[in-house]
């Protein structure tokens, strides 16, 4: 994979890649309830964390790039960055209405 090895050897992304790799993120473009194909809400770091906890409460409809619940999405976020960062401090009650 070209991108890979550029950004490897120069700590650079390729600017002609189809796909970024965005790190950790709780949606990949992997995940079989993605119908995008990208890469949805990453947590690298704890800014990622609380933006990915803001970005997931603006929504009030289901995306269209996810084949689910509006539920399950806000749940699984929740849960992401509460694993990946216990010392956020998550309000399941605000984050999970």
């Amino acid at each position: 994979m070209k991108h890979i090895k550029l950004f490897e050897e120069f700590g650079k992304e390729d600017p002609d890649a189809e796909v970024r790799h965005r790190g950790h993120c709780v949606f990949p473009a992997e995940d079989s309830k993605v119908k995008d194909n990208k890469d949805h809400f990453p947590i690298n770091d704890k800014g990622q964390g609380r933006n990915a906890l803001a970005r997931v409460n603006q929504y009030d409809s289901v995306p269209k790039w996810y084949d689910g619940t509006l539920e399950e999405v806000k749940k699984k976020v929740v849960n992401a960055v509460e694993k990946k960062f216990s010392s956020i401090e998550v309000d399941k009650e605000k984050d999970l209405d």
